[in-house]
């Protein structure tokens, strides 16, 4: 009986040791989780810090939900704060016509770990606004937890700069076409000349003529084109006169003559 109360104790001795080791290696394994967690929190508050003070937007979505978007994102979204994000499907601000993209472009990310490339889409803001976005993705890990982090560049004016520059070009050929006026540009260093499609047709040439100063005088007629070339080198050049004369050329394409009044200016670097 002795022995068995002697080996009762000896084992209840052997199991509170081992409760107390084991308690010991818990609170341990507690004390690093909540360092390790403090640190995450520390480091994304630091993140949140710095990306504030970025110009472009920048959005976090875990799991296709909106869990961060900065000042300037809120701004191109259109929204007061963030709470009008959370929890939002990122891909619904997405225009329906860039969505199969979007999502391919998620999924490859997720997948792959690499981030993605610079792309344009159109996005919807919370005030069923359309704009033109430049966006490009890349894997993170936020508050612990893989994620995407998605920066955005509002181009929706250089969109409208781009339509308006093209629609001017377009009436300019179009109102040069009904004039039947042609324009040049002529860099002195390269001795290259551009044209435009009128000037093209009345001096009858393609785009593979020769367009350097000898290929203008080969235009102009025999008769003019010792006069002209002195004009040009002496008044133009020399003297940084503007060019204001009427010639004669002769079309490399049906070889008429025709009268044409010439006109520039030099502009210098």
């Amino acid at each position: 009986i002795k022995e068995l109360e002697a080996y009762r104790l000896d084992e209840k001795e052997r199991l509170e040791s081992l409760v107390i080791k084991r308690t010991k290696q818990l609170e341990l394994e507690l004390e690093q989780r909540l360092k390790v967690e403090k640190a995450l929190n520390e480091s994304d508050e630091k993140y949140k810090s710095m990306v504030e003070l970025l110009s472009d937007a920048v959005i976090i979505h875990e799991g296709g939900k909106v869990v961060f978007a900065n000042a300037t994102a809120l701004q191109v979204i259109g929204a007061d704060s963030l709470d009008q994000l959370a929890e939002k499907a990122v891909i619904e601000f997405v225009h329906p016509d860039y969505r199969t993209m979007a999502l391919d472009r998620i999924i490859n990310i997720y997948s792959t770990g690499q981030p993605s490339e610079f792309s344009e889409e159109k996005f919807i803001t919370l005030k069923d606004e359309i704009i033109d976005v430049e966006i490009v993705g890349l894997p993170i890990t936020y508050m612990g937890k893989p994620a995407i982090q998605t920066i955005i560049r509002d181009i929706t004016k250089r969109k409208l700069a781009e339509k308006a520059l093209v629609e001017s070009e377009y009436f300019f050929r179009e109102s040069q076409r009904a004039a039947f006026v042609g324009s040049y540009k002529f860099n002195l260093v390269t001795n290259h000349w551009e044209s435009s499609q009128v000037l093209e047709q009345i001096f009858g040439i393609d785009k593979s003529y020769d367009r350097t100063l000898q290929g203008w005088l080969e235009i102009t007629h025999p008769d003019d084109r010792e006069i002209m070339g002195q004009y040009f080198m002496e008044e133009v050049i020399g003297k940084r006169q503007p060019f204001n004369k009427e010639y004669r050329i002769i079309s490399k394409l049906d070889g008429v003559t025709r009268w044409v009044l010439g006109l520039g200016k030099l502009n210098f670097d």
